[in-house]
């Protein structure tokens, strides 16, 4: 009995369908077999072989296959509107994170909140943006930028989905500077006055000079209306616990500030040691 109701089974879809089934096969089976023959033409061409290639012929590949089938299916496609609404009632709720994913990969092709290379973090996450996929993307972690914000040498992968409903912290696309706090701390009987000079004076001496015609700034300015009225290195001073505080703000690529940090603090420990009336804590 059961062998009759499979072979029923198979006479209603099998047999009216085989050849579609077939003339799938075989696209995706040719589409599949020109990307392999393509990629391996560019990698044994080009001296520096580009990792671009392989994902622009994967979305190249992906959209021709759909096409082609829907091409194949296309006379069928009311017979199987019915069964395929209901099949597909099923899938939204068992693959809902699955959708959830395709749709934040969507948002981010479309939208590009993001690009590949770009410093981001995502709820407790930070890294560096190295790849991404249609479910996932990934980062090499650094660690948060009051710890130098340097790499952990650690791949995160983060569903795409997470986009939807964590707030997104871009450090390097449309505004490639970020404020850097050095913050240097004097007892109360020095002469903070001179600390403070020469702090401006060093500051002066061997950070970058940024102008407001830099391009990193006339970018944001145009594309958001973000503009700073004063962008040259301050120092500003404050008092709390019997202790006078210095901090020098400037901006700075976040990818360079824990360098130039590093770089700062020698010659301020180099300077301020020579200067008798200054002690630092």
């Amino acid at each position: 009995m059961f062998e009759d109701k499979l072979f029923d089974a198979f006479k209603a879809f099998i047999l009216p369908y085989g050849i579609n089934l077939f003339l799938s096969l075989i696209t995706i089976s040719f589409i599949l077999f020109v990307r392999f023959i393509f990629l391996k033409t560019i990698r044994s061409t080009k001296a520096n072989k580009d990792i671009h290639w392989e994902k622009k012929s994967y979305y190249l590949s992906s959209f021709l296959m759909a096409v082609m089938i829907f091409i194949i299916w296309l006379p069928h496609l009311t017979t199987f509107f019915t069964l395929f609404s209901i099949i597909g009632t099923g899938l939204v709720i068992v693959l809902k994170e699955v959708l959830l994913n395709i749709a934040g990969w969507f948002y981010i092709i479309i939208r590009r909140p993001f690009e590949v290379g770009n410093r981001i973090t995502l709820k407790e996450f930070n890294g560096d943006v190295i790849d991404i996929r249609m479910i996932e993307f990934s980062m090499i972690e650094v660690t948060e930028m009051n710890s130098g914000g340097q790499s952990t040498g650690r791949i995160i992968r983060i569903p795409n989905a997470m986009l939807f409903l964590n707030p997104l912290i871009n450090a390097s696309k449309d505004f490639s500077l970020c404020w850097n706090e050095i913050k240097v701390k004097v007892t109360k009987n020095s002469n903070w006055e001179k600390a403070s000079k020469l702090l401006e004076l060093l500051s002066n001496e061997h950070l970058e000079h940024i102008y407001k015609s830099d391009t990193r700034l006339t970018h944001a300015e145009k594309k958001y209306s973000i503009k700073y009225n004063k962008i040259e290195p301050k120092v500003y001073v404050s008092f709390s616990d019997e202790t006078i505080h210095l901090t020098l703000r400037h901006l700075s690529e976040p990818k360079k500030m824990r360098d130039i940090s590093d770089h700062l603090w020698r010659v301020i420990l180099e300077r301020f040691n020579n200067e008798k009336d200054i002690d630092l804590i």
